[in-house]
């Protein structure tokens, strides 16, 4: 332990030490190999005060006692229990590869799950828009006819009288009513339109965002 380090501070039950501390205390060659330990044994961390303060975990005691034990007692090579041989150091960076991949084959489904819902939504919203384009062209073709009889009304209006008159009342009125369908059909149309694009933006800035920002911030 170096000069001016801080000792584990200990209780009855629980010894609270750094990567660096539990990696002394184990013979660990790096503090990732005591962070992996920690993780993989499950030893609670304490909450830091400040952003920049040492990471610190709750270690048992009786698994600190035992470590301290296994590290005084030399193994049949007469070489001290806490030296890590080289194989370990193998095995260990292979497990720790094999859970990076683990971790790389998590993150691209969950990308591939968050693609595939972006793209289910942009496709919804162009179905609906094409599906208001369809009725706004229905409701523009229902006004057409509505003002064409409504000119033959007023044409028959000026042999008729008063018969005719209400007939082309009756038209203009059939004829607003349309323009006012043929509008919301469009402003429906323009909107659908507009979040389909939006959805479209917002794929294209997931998936050029950077794999880690994507797993970190997905909802950026």
């Amino acid at each position: 332990m170096s000069d001016g380090e801080q000792q584990p501070q200990e209780d009855a039950l629980f010894v609270v030490a750094t990567y660096r501390e539990i990696a002394e205390r184990w013979g660990l060659k790096t503090n990732d190999h005591a962070r992996m330990k920690a993780k993989r044994a499950g030893w609670q961390m304490v909450p830091q005060n400040h952003p920049g303060d040492a990471v610190r975990v709750l270690v048992p005691r009786t698994e600190w006692d035992a470590a301290q034990a296994v590290q005084r007692r030399p193994n049949k090579d007469g070489v001290p229990q806490g030296t890590v041989p080289p194989n370990a150091l193998i095995v260990e960076a292979l497990k720790e590869r094999l859970e990076g991949e683990q971790n790389r084959r998590r993150e691209a489904e969950q990308e591939a799950a968050q693609a595939a819902a972006l793209r289910h939504q942009v496709a919804r919203l162009e179905g609906e828009r094409d599906g208001l384009k369809v009725a706004l062209a229905v409701a523009q073709e229902a006004a057409a006819r509505a003002d064409q009889r409504a000119t033959e009304a007023e044409s028959r209006a000026v042999a008729t009288g008063q018969a005719a008159q209400d007939a082309a009342v009756m038209g203009a009125q059939q004829i607003a009513q349309a323009e006012a369908l043929g509008h919301e059909m469009e402003r429906r149309a323009l909107v659908a339109e507009k979040e389909a694009a939006e959805a479209k933006l917002a794929l294209a800035r997931w998936q050029g965002r950077p794999w880690w920002r994507r797993l970190l911030m997905p909802g950026e």
